[in-house]
């Protein structure tokens, strides 16, 4: 496999970032590494928050063990990001994946052009 898919692979297919490592450009795979882990810690800090208040509220007997009744108890909890700021992470998180893929592969291609 040439040198310029299998690094844009890695960071596509593995984690943001990998690739970087593997052509050794440590600084820029750190950044993209650590903001797209970031930002999964965020999202699913708030995926678990949410998830055990509501399952808080079924325990309890507030909320009926229903789909309908545990999507609207969803759509009313306020803790946590709104889903204007979920959607704003979740563009972040795909522009730095993206980012991460095509950089990679500019990278290897200039560095092993005949590949």
């Amino acid at each position: 496999m040439k040198k310029p898919l299998k690094v844009a692979l890695f960071s596509g297919l593995i984690f943001p970032g990998i690739g970087h490592f593997m052509l050794k450009k440590y600084l820029t795979g750190g950044i993209l590494f650590f903001s797209f882990a970031i930002s999964c810690y965020f999202y699913f800090t708030d995926a678990v928050a949410k998830t055990e208040t509501i399952l808080t509220k079924i325990q309890n007997g507030e909320i009926a063990l229903d789909s309908a009744a545990i999507a609207k108890a969803l759509e009313n909890i306020n803790s946590g990001f709104s889903q204007q700021q979920l959607s704003l992470l979740s563009y972040f998180m795909l522009a730095t994946w993206l980012v991460a893929v095509i950089d990679a592969y500019r990278i290897a291609k200039k560095s092993f052009p005949k590949e």
